[in-house]
């Protein structure tokens, strides 16, 4: 387990397979995303978790050979991104809501994968499979230093609401995504002051009344 900072955002990495490939070190009382809830074989747009997802990946199980490769000690459902039978760069797209903890299970790590937050349609911070601390980004698919729970926690006031999981070769596989730390958005912030103002309002009414009670 280790840590690193950059542009505000804390990354650590614990050794997935032998420790159990789920929520490793994950924020308490994170929304969990495990795939479980979509059938094998789903590709194009999908929801599971509650959450969208978009682009090239698609929900497997299992693995085959040259194409995609389950997790280590993962024998449940998984998104991969990679391979959809057509060459070149593959991009899944998940959107979240903003946020400040991230968390998932990073299966085969590979120096072409790669890991995309954004916030309001612009890049806050990348993570390639070369920057995955303690990890060997070689792809090998059983190894403890290739398959790593990874987490990320935003600082400083930073947060993202989207995530983008690309990959140039077969292929980006994920597991158990951890969302945590929501942050209200600005309109949401302005109904709850206007809430507030409201709710002080009557109580300042109703002292009022009881100060100032009818002849």
């Amino acid at each position: 387990m280790t840590t690193g900072a950059q542009t505000g955002v804390v990354v650590t990495s614990i050794s997935g397979s032998t420790l159990s490939p789920t929520f490793q070190g994950a924020v308490a009382g994170s929304t969990y995303i495990t795939f479980e809830d979509v059938a094998a074989g789903t590709s194009g747009p999908f929801v599971s978790g509650g959450f969208s997802f978009s682009g090239d990946g698609a929900v497997e199980t299992g693995n085959v050979s040259g194409k995609y490769a389950n997790p280590a000690g993962d024998n449940t459902h998984y998104l991969s991104t990679g391979f959809d039978g057509t060459s070149g760069s593959k991009t899944e797209t998940v959107f979240l809501g903003t946020h400040t903890n991230f968390g998932l299970y990073w299966g085969s790590i590979d120096a072409y994968n790669t890991l995309t937050f954004l916030k309001g349609g612009s890049t806050v911070f990348t993570l390639t499979g070369g920057g995955v601390p303690l990890a060997v980004d070689n792809g090998n698919q059983t190894s403890d230093l290739s398959n790593k729970y990874v987490n990320f926690a935003f600082t400083g006031g930073s947060s993202y609401d989207t995530v983008v999981f690309n990959s140039t070769s077969p292929a980006f596989e994920v597991d158990n995504l951890a969302v945590a730390g929501g942050v209200p958005e600005l309109s949401t912030w302005a109904m709850m002051i206007v809430g507030f103002g409201l709710v002080g309002l009557q109580v300042r009414r109703r002292n009022s009344f009881a100060a100032n009670p009818a002849a």
